[in-house]
């Protein structure tokens, strides 16, 4: 996928990840896109995570936890919160775990949808990301193993948008 992701204002780089609650795939794609940005130096990125759905200040799920500990990475820190006009505003990438997602986030925030993009998109793969709620933690590794080659397809853009080695 063809991107390149800048802002003259603050922070080079602002992603947001978004699901329906922000408990489960958006904070696992926030917690290991930071974990890619953290290993390969990558400095003034900032990750976050929110739901099209979510009540603020739910944690992450147990499973969701427990996934990303499995790969040695950290948790996102706070709790669930929902996409706000805030958020969108100030995100340079908007990343949906689905065309649902993107949708309605397209029809809340018009003015945004050229920034929202589905996570997948960056693999080349065509579809959504499964929604694990309410499985295993092998459910929802197997999730998380799934979004991994976009969310390292997107710390590429990243990195190369960053270091003007595009």
């Amino acid at each position: 996928m063809e991107l390149r992701v800048t802002t003259s204002v603050g922070l080079p780089m602002r992603i947001l990840f978004v699901c329906t609650g922000n408990t489960c795939r958006s904070p696992m794609a926030e917690a290991y896109f930071r974990h890619l940005c953290e290993m390969r130096g990558l400095v003034g990125v900032w990750v976050g995570s929110a739901g099209v759905a979510a009540m603020d200040g739910s944690p992450p799920s147990h499973q969701s936890v427990e996934a990303l500990r499995r790969l040695g990475v950290a948790p996102p820190v706070g709790g669930s919160r929902i996409a706000t006009r805030e958020l969108i505003d100030v995100a340079d990438l908007i990343v949906a775990m689905t065309a649902g997602h993107e949708a309605t986030l397209a029809a809340r925030f018009p003015e945004a949808d050229e920034k929202i993009h589905l996570l997948l998109d960056f693999a080349d793969v065509t579809g959504d990301v499964a929604d694990p709620y309410g499985g295993t933690v092998a459910d929802y590794s197997a999730c998380l193993d799934g979004m991994i080659p976009a969310l390292v397809a997107l710390a590429n853009i990243a990195q190369a948008s960053l270091t003007g080695n595009e």
